[in-house]
């Protein structure tokens, strides 16, 4: 983690020449990033006779980011005379899933365009394509899921497609992300309403579905987010403790994705829920819910 990428290059070299390696031994790198100079150290081991470096994705647990090493070795692979089958294309939508899934932020890449394609990002999608187009044009993203999956997804493409002008491919990455690990919904949200401002005590009024039944509870709160957690604890009738929020936009333009992050304690347990709406309210709401059916799961309580 403390070499520069000049001792790095030597490093290898001395090493390879001292114990006499070839080709026909696997000669392996792995960089640190505590200077901030991970990418660097491996993209100069493999140029100094490494044929393996370890990465990370997200640059996770201090490692060389896997997004960020890829471009430098694909952009300038002539240079360091290396050939690599990295498929480039898959990187960053596996940056944003793992993002999604886990409590990692998803840093881009410094924005080198590895070939001539339009980002597929900023692909429009068509509001009125019917399901099996949609399951089409999952497939061509690279996912794999089961059709019921595939039908959950679509109808939240449906309902995004009601609230926002315009339907990005990088929308439907974010509900793939959202819904990649779920368990079972014991609590949901059917409806909510608040009343907020600078001059009033903000008041939640929520209405959540439970198996069969339909619960419905009144909170203040010091601010509409705030209320909100507050009757949902109460209709529970759990004492629940939160721990962290989060809130940050996954799309770009007035009508973004809000995507809420929000970790709750229970038995001294760590429990994270994730909710993605055009409404930064409803998205809290549904990561709260989610923590708790997450906990409700874990703890095996009915």
């Amino acid at each position: 983690g403390h070499m520069l990428p000049e001792e790095v290059f030597l490093f290898i070299d001395d090493l390879k020449k001292q114990l006499s390696i070839d080709n026909s031994i696997c000669l392996s790198f792995k960089a640190k990033n505590d200077l901030g100079m991970a990418v660097a150290n491996s993209v100069c081991a493999v140029k100094s006779g490494a044929n393996q470096i370890s990465c990370s994705i997200n640059g996770l647990a201090n490692d060389a980011s896997l997004e960020d090493t890829a471009t430098a070795i694909l952009t300038r692979s002539d240079d360091i005379s290396i050939t690599s089958n990295i498929t480039a294309s898959q990187i960053n939508r596996a940056s944003v899933l793992l993002s999604g899934i886990s409590d990692t932020k998803n840093i881009k890449s410094k924005g080198i365009s590895l070939d001539n394609k339009v980002n597929e990002e900023t692909e429009l999608l068509d509001k009125q394509i019917d399901i099996y187009t949609f399951r089409t044009i999952i497939s061509d993203l690279g996912y794999s899921l089961t059709d019921k999956d595939i039908e959950r997804i679509y109808d939240m493409f449906k309902e995004l497609a009601e609230k926002k002008q315009q339907i990005y491919i990088k929308d439907i990455e974010a509900i793939i992300g959202r819904e990649a690990i779920q368990v079972p919904r014991v609590y949901q949200l059917d409806r909510f309403v608040i009343n907020s401002g600078n001059k009033i005590t903000s008041t939640a009024a929520v209405k959540l579905k439970y198996n069969e039944k339909t619960l419905e509870g009144v909170a203040f709160g010091d601010g509409p987010i705030d209320a909100a957690f507050h009757v949902i604890g109460k209709i529970m009738g759990m004492d629940i403790e939160l721990f962290d929020f989060n809130l940050r936009s996954v799309t770009e333009g007035k009508d973004a994705l809000g995507a809420a992050t929000v970790k709750i304690r229970y038995n001294g347990n760590i429990y994270i829920g994730r909710g993605l709406s055009t409404d930064v309210i409803e998205s809290s709401i549904m990561a709260y819910i989610n923590a708790v059916n997450k906990m409700l799961y874990e703890e095996g309580i009915q």
